[in-house]
């Protein structure tokens, strides 16, 4: 499930710099306004790739290390696009990627949330039934 939401983020990432990359305008793909429930680009597509991973990792800590590597590392292919315009290519290049870099993470951060905490929760009420079943000595 990593690698689907690894590859997945990234090539969207990639392929839509733009709704990603710090900018003045963010312009985001033609389809994005007709969402539903008033959910944005980056909560859909981030929502989409993440949430196999929360959900279908074996535990709580494996969900936890597949979205953390994945929020590490989707950023990677925009900026390697961003830095091969030779329009950026100025002394402040490295600070430009770095904050794009962070850019991006904070946008998906809230997707990665939504997916976590149910998952964190239900591990938590899990392990809270299972302590009370056993100190009662019922099971």
């Amino acid at each position: 499930m990593f690698g689907y939401g690894l590859i997945g983020l990234s090539a969207v990432v990639a392929a839509h710099p733009q709704a990603y990359l710090f900018g003045k305008i963010m312009s985001v793909p033609g389809w994005a306004p007709d969402l539903p429930f008033g959910m944005g680009f980056h909560e859909l597509v981030g929502f989409a790739f993440l949430a196999p991973i929360a959900w279908l990792s074996r535990g709580t800590a494996a969900a936890l290390r597949g979205l953390l590597f994945c929020l590490l590392l989707t950023p990677l292919p925009a900026l390697l696009r961003f830095a091969a315009d030779p329009g950026q290519w100025h002394s402040g290049l490295p600070i430009n990627l770095a904050f794009n870099y962070l850019w991006i993470q904070l946008s998906c951060v809230a997707p990665a949330l939504a997916v976590l905490v149910p998952r964190l929760a239900l591990a938590l009420g899990r392990r809270l039934r299972r302590g009370r079943t056993g100190a009662n000595g019922e099971g």
